[in-house]
């Protein structure tokens, strides 16, 4: 069996029914109401010695055979410590989700739902590597479903927020062209990471302001990045490009950028720098423009 072999005679493990009394009549049909088995390797005279059994994963391992995975023992019983872990920790993730419900400041809103996200990614990692019960897992990823359609909900109440704050940001640079055009315009959007909200609003500014260089930064606090994005038309790419302006720019707050002399990104990594890079970036299309 298995490939092994085994004396003869081998032992056999009966529950409910004497092995004599299976021996004495082998053939009866009543036999299958029991627990027989073969040995198989469970070389233990009581259960008491086992204390926990759990399973921690059941796999396919050839066609037709699956193996099972199990702890007994001191191993068991820490795997079934670590669930519990598990079990507090995202107990405080579902408490933590459901304050995001009732909070009506955007930014309040928008960094608690980081956090939590964060948090939820790490725990994801964890259980998925984790050797506990089986059971306890399946449970955990239900409830991990759960809290990531709570989290969906706030990323969508938070990417509707940007959008508005993205309108009405367009609609007010607008503005101020039209009614003091210039060939330059220079701003500080805050959309977090949204780096394709961020050229969308630079789009808006430089389709109703053809003649304006436009440049907007955006911070990431989650990743700690500044986000830079910058439109020059054509008109104004002999003496202004898009690459090289977003360039000079990135180098103050300690990053880069790249693209095209009409369109260009960039980013850096110094936070701090946010105000001294959109003064430099104010300067630098100054100079090159002359106005």
């Amino acid at each position: 069996m298995f490939g092994e072999k085994y004396p003869d005679p081998v032992r056999v493990v009966s529950i409910g029914v004497s092995v004599e009394d299976l021996v004495s009549d082998p053939e009866s049909e009543k036999w299958a109401n029991f627990a027989i088995e073969f040995c198989g390797g469970t070389h233990l005279k009581e259960t008491k010695p086992i204390q926990l059994f759990y399973i921690t994963s059941e796999e396919g391992i050839a066609k037709g055979t699956r193996r099972i995975v199990a702890l007994t023992g001191l191993a068991a019983i820490e795997a079934c410590k670590r669930a519990d872990e598990f079990e507090m920790r995202l107990q405080k993730i579902s408490t933590e989700a459901e304050t995001l419900a009732v909070i009506e400041e955007e930014q309040k809103h928008q960094l608690l739902l980081q956090q939590v996200s964060a948090m939820l990614s790490a725990i994801i990692q964890e259980i998925n590597a984790a050797e506990i019960p089986a059971s306890r897992k399946i449970a955990f990823r239900e409830r991990i479903e759960k809290l990531q359609k709570t989290l969906r909900k706030g990323a969508k109440r938070e990417e509707g927020e940007l959008e508005r704050r993205s309108g009405a940001f367009a609609e007010a640079a607008i503005q101020t062209l039209t009614s003091t055009p210039s060939p330059h315009f220079v701003g500080t959007l805050e959309v977090g990471g949204h780096s394709v909200l961020l050229s969308d609003t630079v789009k808006k500014i430089s389709e109703k302001a053809p003649e304006t260089a436009v440049m907007l930064f955006s911070t990431d606090t989650q990743k700690k990045k500044i986000l830079i994005v910058s439109h020059v038309p054509k008109s104004l790419v002999g003496s202004l490009q898009a690459n090289v302006w977003v360039t000079d720019a990135a180098k103050v707050c300690g990053g880069k950028g790249g693209g095209k002399a009409e369109l260009a990104q960039g980013s850096g990594t110094q936070l701090d720098k946010l105000h001294e890079a959109v003064l430099k970036a104010t300067m630098f299309a100054r100079e090159k423009l002359g106005k």
